[in-house]
């Protein structure tokens, strides 16, 4: 760095003092060429990172270590949590279920899920998720949740709440938009509602941890 700032100099005063057009030329091509090789890594790693963000995680990445410590508000939890990590929950077959109130869909498999957490007890967890995109209202999911609104049943899901990392990571267009997280952390699958069933599960889950009791 210090050689290209020395160079960069000498290009300009070769610029200032020297009368001779082409030697002016020739230094002004010097200074272009310099900052172009400066310039052009730097934007290469900026689009690269936003080709990134924008593709959002692949099946078979593992989720980085960011988004298993974030602490992500959280509704509808048993013992009354309001926030939770995805860290708590490494180890396990973890299910994210995108979700609205609004989406019909969405709701009608609530009743499917809460019967194969239950048969698959701390083998899995399934984890609901609204995010800001839905522009979802807190009241009505609370209502959705707890079985209160006229449509539902009550649920044991909780839900991640505003979300926007898991979003920025998994983008979709759809709901329900379900994301299958392994024990070792990776993406197994990225599925529509008809393919989280018991079978499927069953081939998501480690001999090790399907045999536990």
């Amino acid at each position: 760095m210090k050689k290209i700032t020395i160079y960069i100099v000498g290009a300009i005063l070769c610029l200032k003092k020297r009368k001779d057009q082409s030697l002016k030329r020739k230094a002004f091509m010097l200074i272009c060429t310099v900052l172009l090789c400066i310039i052009s890594p730097t934007v290469a790693q900026q689009r690269k990172a936003v080709e990134g963000t924008a593709n959002g995680i692949q099946i078979g990445q593992k989720l980085p270590d960011s988004i298993w410590q974030h602490s992500f508000a959280f509704i509808n939890d048993p013992s009354g949590k309001t926030n939770i990590s995805l860290q708590e929950y490494k180890g396990k077959l973890i299910i994210l279920d995108f979700w609205a109130s609004w989406c019909g869909s969405c709701l009608a498999k609530f009743t499917a899920l809460d019967s194969l957490q239950a048969k698959f007890k701390d083998k899995l967890v399934i984890l609901l998720v609204s995010s800001v995109n839905t522009k979802d209202k807190l009241e009505r999911m609370q209502k959705v949740l707890r079985g209160k609104a006229a449509e539902t049943k009550p649920t044991q899901m909780g839900s991640i709440i505003n979300d926007k990392m898991l979003m920025a990571l998994f983008p979709h267009q759809y709901l329900p938009h379900y994301v299958w997280i392994g024990a070792k952390g990776e993406v197994k699958a990225i599925t529509p509602a008809e393919f989280v069933n018991e079978v499927n599960i069953k081939q998501m889950l480690p001999l090790s941890i399907l045999k536990k009791p």
